[in-house]
């Protein structure tokens, strides 16, 4: 089976209700099942209303140091962000480059400036509240092989090893900083 996995905060601003919705719509998929990780003041509501799925394992937060290992035996990786004009500057979020890491594609839920993925080519936005189109996207990835969604997923980890260094980035910032 394959296991789409969302790891984080489990509140307002992750806006997941479309993710258990589509969670909800494919509970009959055989192919599919889903694991949610994290704590957050609508974890209990998300328990109650979801928690009988088959296809849904709902998991107490975990330390940051298990946190690569379960993403990385995970087959595609989840996020979602509430929309936000502050998302129109873009987004440098910690989860996004945890999930690169990991090397596994990534479907987000996001109506912001879009980055990384999109350099990368390491996965897809889907626009937040779009069920329709998340649902889709998730299916589209679930059926792709096992090699596909290696190769999809390691071009976020190349490409974030070629971009996102800490060497890197301080030549960037210097480049800024002395063009002033």
């Amino acid at each position: 089976k394959i296991t789409i996995t969302y790891a984080g905060s489990i509140g307002l601003s992750n806006n997941l209700n479309s993710f258990f919705e589509v969670i909800k719509n494919l509970e009959g998929n055989q192919k599919i099942n889903f694991l949610v990780i994290g704590d957050g003041e609508l974890k209990n509501k998300y328990i109650k209303k979801y928690s009988h799925l088959k296809n849904l394992a709902i998991c107490k937060s975990v330390q940051k140091k298990y946190v690569n290992n379960i993403l990385a035996r995970s087959d595609i990786l989840y996020l979602s962000l509430s929309k936000n004009k502050i998302w129109d500057y873009g987004q440098s979020l910690n989860k996004i480059v945890d999930y690169m890491l990991a090397a596994r594609p990534i479907i987000a839920s996001y109506s912001g400036y879009k980055t990384m993925i999109n350099q990368s080519n390491c996965g897809e936005f889907v626009e937040v509240d779009n069920i329709i189109e998340l649902e889709k996207k998730l299916i589209k990835y679930s059926e792709l092989s096992k090699k596909e969604r290696m190769a999809i997923g390691l071009r976020g980890k190349q490409w974030l090893f070629k971009n996102r260094t800490y060497n890197k980035l301080a030549i960037k910032y210097s480049e800024i900083i002395n063009s002033l």
